[in-house]
């Protein structure tokens, strides 16, 4: 964004772009911390343990 041409700002509200780059930011964490993670586990043989009532 830093580098982008001020006709840029003209065209998209700043309350847009926030949310983009939030919404982004969110989806990236849920790529790391739980798709990832269970990609890796299962690349690697181990199953993981749910708790049962």
């Amino acid at each position: 964004m830093l580098y982008l041409p001020m006709r840029f700002f003209d065209r998209y509200h700043s309350a847009d772009l926030m949310s983009r780059v939030s919404n982004d930011n969110i989806e990236i964490k849920t790529l790391i911390t739980d798709r990832l993670i269970n990609f890796i586990s299962n690349l690697l043989g181990t199953k993981r343990i749910e708790k049962r009532h």
